[in-house]
């Protein structure tokens, strides 16, 4: 089976509709995928890359980023190495104002049972709100 890495402007394209061709060629990949004939990976990345294009380009609010965000991901015929670490980042991103990428280094060292060293004040909410 063929993997193609996802880009953001693929998923930008699928979820802003805004260039109906290139929404077209997008979405047969995602059938394609859905199908089982090809194999769709999302890299951390190009998550983040999503994030802040919707919030600094169109706009789109914090909350609503992390919930379309959290769709992406949970969609099962892409494949998200960590799904379970972002959707529980992105559960955080809603709740907090913190950036999605000090989450995901906090997310991160907490499954390898690390800490995240840090000047960052946001670093010691994310440990509290873990501890809660």
């Amino acid at each position: 089976m063929k993997t193609l890495y996802l880009d953001a402007n693929i998923l930008l394209r699928i979820l802003l509709k805004d260039d109906e061709e290139s929404f077209e060629r997008a979405q047969q990949y995602f059938m394609k995928a859905r199908q089982k004939k090809i194999q769709l990976v999302l890299l951390s990345e190009i998550i983040l890359e999503v994030q802040y294009v919707l919030r600094k380009v169109y706009s789109i609010s914090r909350k609503e980023t992390g919930q379309i965000l959290k769709k992406i991901i949970r969609t099962l015929y892409i494949d998200c190495p960590d799904r379970h670490l972002y959707d529980s980042a992105l559960d955080l991103y809603i709740r907090f104002n913190i950036d999605l990428v000090d989450i995901i280094l906090f997310k991160k060292a907490q499954a390898e049972n690390a800490k995240v060293l840090s000047f960052d004040s946001d670093f010691k909410i994310l440990e509290k709100e873990d501890k809660s």
